[in-house]
């Protein structure tokens, strides 16, 4: 799992364009110069974000031959306040609707995003991210603590109606 995991975050640091320093390589992208770094407060604070999150875990016991470890996915919406008040709306997957919407607390410090909800089912943890946010509406992230890849999207204002 965790091999899948660093080939992941390598293809998505890299993109279609190689190495990052291709560009001073005269590879793809020569003569571009890199985009300025977009702050994550700035991008996030007062926007909506949608999340995909895979969190590797220990297979269920009783079924035996599965292998050591599964993927869960966490799917959910989240409109982040300017005064550290998320509004969180988590996917069900096994009943396929959402869940209410939940009130909690966000904090970003530097690149590192920590956001809680009990419906995230991580027993009490926050779900603690390094962010890259890679264009004005788009990003994705690792775990910071525990081992886990996110993607998503960024969404002006609060247009889940959360």
């Amino acid at each position: 799992m965790r091999i899948f995991l660093v080939l992941l975050t390598s293809a998505l640091l890299t993109g279609p364009w190689g190495s990052a320093d291709a560009a001073s390589e005269g590879g793809h992208g020569a003569g571009r110069k890199p985009a300025p770094k977009i702050e994550v407060r700035q991008a996030l604070v007062g926007n909506t974000i949608a999340v995909r999150a895979h969190l590797p875990q220990s297979a269920p016991k009783d079924q035996p031959g599965r292998g050591a470890e599964s993927v869960k996915t966490l799917i959910f919406m989240a409109w982040l306040g300017g005064d550290g008040t998320a509004r969180v709306r988590v996917w069900d997957q096994a009943s396929g609707r959402d869940r209410p919407v939940q009130t909690t607390r966000y904090t970003i410090e530097g690149d590192v995003l920590c956001l809680n909800a009990p419906d995230f089912g991580l027993a009490g943890k926050p779900l603690c991210t390094l962010m890259n946010i890679i264009g004005p509406r788009a990003f994705f992230a690792e775990g910071v603590g525990m081992p886990v890849m996110v993607r998503g999207d960024i969404r002006p204002g609060n247009q889940a109606n959360l």
